[in-house]
């Protein structure tokens, strides 16, 4: 499996809350995390990534949420760009926690999850990422899909499922996607 990134958006309150699906993966391991965020949020992201420059000391940090127990926050959401050690190249960091008490795990209850992932990509990438990020904040597209040698804005995800589930949707269109494509697997 190659390294991806995929968020899904999904109708939910919109235009004042975007529900949003994040799966990421850096080939070797995958994390997934359901977060609500402003369309005005998701918009400085996009902007932001297109304005970074390539400089040793290059860093961006976006997050949202909390992990400190205190804050009572249902997520934490971390997504960072660093330059490498290698000219023109970067790394993505994704961090995913659904903050579930790990002490009480409920087999109802989704289960606990903590994701740390590093996506190392060519810095050319960020821009990129960033002009698609941007478009989906405009609501007229429903999925971005990200790989180093694709990069797709397109409305494969069209509406909630009746029961609640966003991810199992997201997941279908991730699959879908790789099914027509083959740009995923090696």
């Amino acid at each position: 499996m190659k390294k991806f990134i995929q968020i899904t958006r999904h109708l939910y309150e919109e235009p004042y809350t975007l529900n949003l699906v994040f799966i990421v993966s850096n080939g070797r391991s995958m994390g997934h995390l359901e977060i609500l965020l402003s369309r005005s949020d998701l918009e400085k992201l996009g902007t932001d990534l297109t304005k970074l420059k390539l400089h040793k000391t290059t860093r961006f940090r976006f997050v949202r949420g909390s992990e400190l127990p205190a804050d009572n926050h249902a997520w934490y959401f971390r997504f960072g760009v660093r330059a490498s050690k290698k000219a023109d190249r970067c790394r993505f960091n994704f961090r995913f926690n659904n903050n579930r008490d790990r002490s009480k795990i409920e087999i109802v209850s989704e289960p606990p999850q903590l994701v740390d992932l590093e996506i190392n990509t060519p810095f050319s990438e960020i821009g990129k990422l960033g002009k698609a990020i941007y478009e989906l904040s405009q609501l007229n597209k429903t999925r971005l899909f990200w790989c180093e040698d694709h990069l797709v804005v397109d409305n494969k995800v069209y509406e909630k499922d009746p029961s609640g589930d966003v991810i199992s949707p997201a997941f279908e269109a991730l699959w879908t996607h790789l099914a027509k494509t083959g740009k995923i697997l090696e």
